[in-house]
């Protein structure tokens, strides 16, 4: 079998002499046999022969529209031996401008983007934006394309005709008008909020000047709104993206208001909520280091997911030739190994909900008189009303933000989250149907499925530490191992390569899905290193103390050694040696439990006081309003990658230069739209959950 290379060079060298437009061929193949067309709709038929005679009448005398379509097609790039570049997106903008013209046309013009098969003498998929009248269908204008590339070089009988997609308009549907209404509706009550809070304020501010009544006026009970959700008094202070967990304290009850509509109208006041948004106050008793660990973690991910979908994503990349060579060099390990960032989510989940639910036992005397439905609601509503919301706007909104070559892509996207969007609901998305995957409707929100799934087991594990500590260690070390027998037997019968390597060691067992990286059994051991934290820092119950200087320092460069070697120690898999496939597995199963160790050991280093400038660093204020913002910035990121992709207009050539610039636009842009929702959408319900939850106040 001839190597990809090899192919490319011999089509370049068939095509040497015919690098022009691919409507120069599709022309050659109409003039010269009109049979194969019987099945192009006539009009479409009629008009592009119109099209083609039009074009070849002499540019001084003949129509515009004509050489403005033909111009806006692509064809195979000349340079393509060494940049293996097989595509063509031609001029988009340029097609799509061809209007009717009065006594020349009656069509304008439909841009398309065609696919051929990927083993049509090359293993590299040909793709080349062309440019028809717009009464020609998909299926008419895959037909011409078929036939140029017939006229221009042998084509396998199996194959019929290359994959279209043309660029239509979007009309509304029932779901986008629903979409509509409900941000219409949550403006409305975003404003008239608002306009209350300023109400409020300004009486409040005329008669400050008058004396206290002892009765309880109206401006006292807003103060006490106002106060409650004034960032100080807020137990979320904590986390948004990670710390999901803190359940309604025991002894102090939700916000008592008389008007419980004016209480949900206060919830949803700019003024409110922005004031708590960009607070730099940390709560009393707050873990610091933790906003600075997840908003660079958060960063890590976007610039995984930039890296990901620009420089090695096949269907934007102009240069993937060079691209090759970049991926061998030890500078690119660090943004394609941004996965691991969900390590550090995992252990400051499991933290937080271990921590903060003990200090709930103590203080309501123990699990059996803990109210374990809030424990689960609580969980519920903060994560899924916001969840629910951007799903929404990724299955109906979004495709008319933009449009572009690629735009078409969202359309099979958003009819795959019509069917599937009650997975998400109920956070089985990672495991339904068998094994799961991560492609598909909302696929990185297989994370959130994932936790939620190990936060509904995780009193299993806060129990039995705060019943007994050798009882809570010894089932935690017997559920590690079990996982990672698990994972070890996933991982050999499944043949998986080791690092970046795409050669499997088998041919997998299990196929159509993923049985390992989104799974319970593959992350509990992670998510259980901040379970063991959480019950640390509850026997300490705040106290500082420091470790032995020397041993601090080793303890700093053994944690700092396994990081590194998690992430660069995939080196070997991006060059030609290959390591046995025991290795591979000893990897794949134990990998990411070594990065949430030494993940852990920055945490408790941090907040026992021997972090020094790192946790200066991680606990620095201003990580604050950004790590409010990390829940939303995880929902959203993604869709600002898709959007960004999806809306070129030309093809991506990769360079360190364009990727840095292409990351810190999408990453501004992502935490101004996660500002945005967040603001009207997560905190507004969370302080909802206050206002409307009935708490009973402890009387023993």
């Amino acid at each position: 079998m001839l190597t990809p290379m090899f192919q490319i060079v011999i089509l370049a060298a068939i095509l040497s002499c015919c690098h022009g437009n691919i409507m120069e061929h599709v022309f050659n193949a109409l003039a010269e046999d009109k049979s194969p067309y019987e099945d192009v709709t006539p009009l479409c038929l009629n008009q592009t022969i119109q099209f083609m005679n039009d074009f070849l009448v002499p540019s001084s005398q003949g129509p515009v529209y004509a050489r403005q379509m033909y111009q806006s097609a692509g064809g195979l790039p000349p340079d393509i031996e060494f940049s293996w570049n097989a595509k063509d997106w031609g001029n988009f903008d340029l097609c799509r401008d061809v209007k009717p013209e009065v006594n020349v046309t009656d069509f304008g013009g439909l841009y398309c983007l065609t696919y051929t098969d990927s083993n049509i003498l090359t293993s590299t998929v040909v793709q080349l934006g062309v440019c028809f009248p717009d009464s020609c269908t998909d299926k008419d204008v895959g037909t011409f394309v078929v036939e140029g590339f017939r006229w221009l070089l042998p084509w396998p009988a199996d194959v019929t005709r290359p994959f279209t997609s043309c660029a239509r308009g979007y009309s509304l549907g029932a779901g986008d008008i629903v979409a509509i209404t409900i941000c219409a509706i949550l403006l409305c009550v975003i404003i008239a909020g608002t306009v209350y809070d300023m109400v409020r304020m300004r009486r409040e501010k005329s008669s400050s000047a008058q004396p206290v009544m002892p009765s309880k006026t109206k401006t006292q009970d807003s103060q006490e709104l106002d106060n409650h959700l004034d960032t100080n008094n807020s137990t979320t202070n904590l986390d948004i993206e990670i710390d999901f967990n803190e359940s309604t304290k025991c002894d102090v009850c939700a916000t008592k208001c008389q008007d419980i509509i004016i209480g949900c109208l206060m919830s949803f006041s700019v003024i409110a909520v922005g004031r708590k948004m960009m607070s730099t106050t940390q709560a009393k008793g707050a873990i610091g280091c933790l906003n600075g660990i997840r908003v660079i973690s958060m960063f890590w991910i976007i610039l995984y997911h930039v890296v990901l979908f620009l420089a090695t994503y096949y269907p934007v990349l102009g240069n993937i030739g060079y691209v090759n060579k970049v991926a061998e060099s030890w500078s690119s390990i660090i943004p394609r190994k941004g996965d691991l960032a969900v390590e550090a989510f995992l252990v400051l989940s499991g933290l937080l909900v271990t921590y903060l639910t003990m200090r709930q036992f103590k203080r309501c005397g123990g699990p059996r008189h803990h109210n374990w439905f809030l424990f689960y609601f609580h969980r519920f509503w903060r994560l899924t009303p916001v969840y629910m919301f951007v799903l929404m706007l990724y299955t109906t909104l979004v495709i008319f933000v933009s449009d572009g070559p690629l735009w078409n892509q969202w359309i099979p996207t958003q009819a795959e989250c019509e069917e599937t969007w009650w997975e998400h609901l109920l956070y089985i998305n990672n495991l339904y149907p068998l094994p799961g995957t991560t492609d598909g409707c909302f696929g990185w929100s297989w994370y959130l499925a994932l936790d939620m799934q190990l936060y509904i087991i995780s009193p299993i594990f806060i129990i039995t530490f705060y019943k007994s500590r050798v009882g809570g260690v010894i089932l935690t070390a017997i559920t590690c191992c079990a996982c990672f027998g698990v994972s070890a037997y996933f991982s050999v019968v499944q043949g998986r390569p080791f690092g970046f390597d795409t050669e499997y060691y088998k041919e997998p067992k299990y196929e159509g899905g993923d049985v390992l990286y989104t799974k319970p059994w593959y992350r509990l051991p992670n998510y259980l290193v901040g379970v063991v934290l959480g019950y640390l820092f509850f026997c300490l119950n705040g106290k500082k103390f420091k470790i032995n200087k020397i041993l601090n320092l080793f303890t700093w460069a053994c944690a700092i050694a396994v990081g590194l070697a998690v992430v660069l120690g995939v080196y070997t898999s991006m060059t030609d040696h290959r390591v046995d496939q025991w290795v591979a597995v000893l990897y794949e199963t134990t990998h990411r439990f070594a990065f949430s160790v030494a993940i852990g050991w920055v945490i408790f280093a941090c907040n026992t006081g021997n972090g020094g400038p790192v946790n200066t660093l991680l606990s620095w204020s201003a990580w604050l309003p950004l790590a409010r913002m990390n829940y939303c910035a995880y929902l959203i990121h993604f869709v600002i990658v898709l959007i960004y992709d999806y809306s070129l207009r030309q093809l991506f050539y990769y360079s360190d230069m364009n990727t840095a610039f292409a990351f810190i636009g999408i990453l501004v842009v992502t935490y101004m739209a996660a500002f945005v929702i967040a603001m009207a959408v997560e905190l507004p319900m969370i302080e909802l959950e206050k206002v409307i939850l009935p708490c009973k106040r402890k009387t023993s």
